[in-house]
């Protein structure tokens, strides 16, 4: 196929246009044709490598990356967990074999009277804001080995003296509270009648932790000896007189204690959320469709019996979301919306409040991936993309809709099982692979053709970033390979920089095949021209801006039509390369234009490339002239 580039051809043919002055990332709504109507294919979509939005319908290129310090010690990163305690003591904790490192400070999210948790696999963090320190425990949920964590690591503790111990009964075998899942140890109160040296529990108790006798003033700790489920004392405890109170405590670990753990392991993610929008709860996806949740304001509290059932046996919890006055239970089956209900007695005062299912939402089977709120939605990870849990009119159940349809092509080829997902200010992360994908909350369109994608963001590919876990740290974008951390650079740099490497960002925008008016018609490509934003740095000067131009006409190769080194730009120190240097007195702007010839193409794709460091690359529109054969 022929192919003459910098040519003119002569005649009387009217010239067409075909104008582009927005570019939307990996969308295909930013082509205009000849006629003014939308162009669409949903075989070859436009692509976008390390491209973000400047402003609405500019791309620009992405900044580098560099190392970011890590904590003395920490080899292998397994983990980053943000940590809130509602005060200067916000930090992040980054998990590396079992143990926990802190570093930075973050801003405050969720705080609940001093409380908040996170959990990851087998681990479940608790943090409580004390009044002169911050404490942060560890607790393994196989083994319920308790640890408390500081800078260095973790450190043992008792589990009976720093989680929340339950009293089950009083004397006269009244219950008073449930088991703590959290916990192998409970206690229970006895009346001593100054004769009976024999008292049994109502569990079968495996150790004694404590044994304590009500001196009149306060709880005094004495000895005793356990045999089989009774306790025994060398000497019967006094009697407490005419008050009738209990003065015997006893403390033990219960058989069986692992079987109450068993089905607690919050496999699949944690969550705050409580009743009237106070989020005062601590809630833990576990086993079989279970959500456990925590006593109002004590993290430290798991009642046994504080859990939501959804679906049957085989239903099972991949994620938890709360938001307003829902909390929602994503599951592999459904979606189900959970609400807090005040439950009464009788005599008409509150008793507690309970959380039961008051629907459920068909979605796609959705991976066990974190949620997150983006664009004032509940959007979460499925096989079938990103999805939101929003309702298509104020009248309308809630419903899920995919919100990824412009990034899907390119998304649903990747292993998500494992992917991180995360809102960045206006911008959605989904960490893949060795990529980041991003949705746009401010670009979007709207489409009634496909079912559950009414409202799709456009999206953007940044390569080249091996991303296990990401997290925003100080206002900025973080990442880890598992080994080494690293944070993208906020100001103007376009260098990906590691501990033993530094390379130069590649990008380029990269549009759909355009056929102009009639996608039959062979034609001629007449005229392409360009329009380059001038960045300006933090010193006023201006960036050089140079460009690439590739073409590839119906099923040719790409072929280099123009290669702009930029010397169209003004003068600046701050860049100064001699071989950019130009004697022109006129300050131009960026928009350029080259002509070529192509015979007997029906149509074009285009290709626009940066691959300079220094450079920071942003390009608003085109247009591109054509003859009708």
């Amino acid at each position: 196929m022929s192919f003459i580039k910098h040519t003119v051809r002569n005649g009387s043919a009217s010239t067409s246009t075909v104008s582009c002055d927005k570019l939307l990332g990996l969308g295909d709504g930013s082509i205009t044709r000849a006629d003014k109507v939308s162009y669409f294919d949903s075989i070859c979509k436009a692509g976008s490598i390390n491209m973000i939005r400047r402003e609405v319908g500019m791309a620009s290129k992405r900044s580098g990356f560099e190392p970011i310090e890590k904590p003395a010690g920490l080899d292998v990163v397994g983990g980053v967990f943000k940590v809130s305690l509602g005060g200067v003591n916000d930090t992040f904790f980054i998990c590396g074999n079992d143990l926990f490192y802190k570093n930075g400070k973050i801003q405050l999210s969720h705080y609940m009277d001093g409380c908040s948790g996170i959990q990851s696999g087998k681990y479940l963090l608790l943090f409580k804001d004390m009044v002169y320190t911050s404490v942060v425990y560890m607790i393994n949920c196989e083994t319920m080995a308790f640890y408390w964590l500081d800078s260095n690591g973790r450190t043992n503790i008792t589990p009976q003296d720093e989680v929340y111990l339950p009293t089950l009964f009083i004397a006269g075998g009244s219950a008073l509270e449930s088991l703590n899942i959290l916990s192998p140890y409970v206690a229970e109160q006895f009346y001593g009648d100054g004769k009976t040296t024999e008292f049994k529990t109502h569990l079968r108790a495996r150790e004694l932790a404590a044994v304590y006798v009500f001196s009149g003033y306060d709880w005094v700790e004495v000895s005793a000896k356990l045999y089989a489920e009774k306790v025994v004392f060398d000497t019967a405890p006094a009697s407490p007189g005419l008050t009738g109170e209990d003065n015997i405590r006893i403390v033990y670990k219960y058989a069986g204690a692992g079987n109450a753990i068993e089905n607690f392991i919050p496999k699949n993610g944690i969550t705050l959320f409580g009743a009237s929008g106070y989020n005062d709860r601590v809630f833990c996806a576990s086993k079989s469709g279970r959500v456990y949740y925590s006593d109002a304001d004590n993290p430290l509290y798991f009642p046994e019996l504080n859990y939501i059932k959804v679906g049957s046996s085989d239903t099972e919890v991949r994620a938890l979301a709360g938001q307003g006055l829902d909390l929602y239970v994503i599951c592999n089956d459904n979606v189900y919306t959970v609400c807090a209900q005040s439950v009464t007695v009788d005599s008409g005062f509150l008793q507690n409040t309970a959380f039961i299912v008051k629907s459920a939402i068909k979605t796609p089977l959705p991976y066990a991936v974190a949620p997150c709120i983006f664009s004032n939605e509940i959007t979460y990870l499925t096989k079938d993309g990103v999805c939101a849990i929003t309702p298509t009119g104020i009248l309308d159940e809630r419903c899920a809709q995919i919100r990824s349809d412009r990034i899907n092509f390119h998304l649903l080829k990747e292993n998500l099982t494992k992917a991180k997902m995360l809102s960045f200010g206006d911008f959605l992360v989904i960490a893949a692979a060795d990529k980041l994908y991003l949705l746009d909350s401010l670009s979007y369109s709207q489409t009634e053709q496909k079912p559950y994608s009414k409202i799709q963001y456009e999206g953007y590919i940044w390569e080249g970033i091996n991303a296990k876990y990401i997290w925003l740290m100080n206002e900025k974008l973080c990442f880890s390979d598992g080994g080494d951390i690293y944070g993208f650079i906020n100001d103007d740099s376009y260098f990906d920089k590691t501990a033993d490497s530094e390379s130069a960002v590649k990008c380029y925008f990269e549009t759909p095949y355009i056929y102009c008016s009639d996608f039959s018609t062979p034609k001629f490509f007449t005229k392409l021209g360009i329009l380059l934003e001038n960045v300006q740095l933090s010193d006023g000067s201006l960036y050089n801006n140079g460009i690439r131009v590739y073409a590839k006409f119906d099923d040719d190769d790409w072929r280099l039509v123009k290669d702009y080194d930029g010397k169209m730009h003004i003068f600046s120190y701050v860049n100064f390369g001699y071989t950019r240097f130009t004697y022109s007195p006129v300050r131009k702007t960026g928009a350029f234009y080259l002509r070529f010839l192509h015979k007997k193409a029906r149509g074009i794709k285009l290709r626009f490339e940066n691959q300079n460091p220094d450079e920071a690359f942003c390009i608003s529109g085109f247009n591109l002239e054509y003859i009708k054969m």
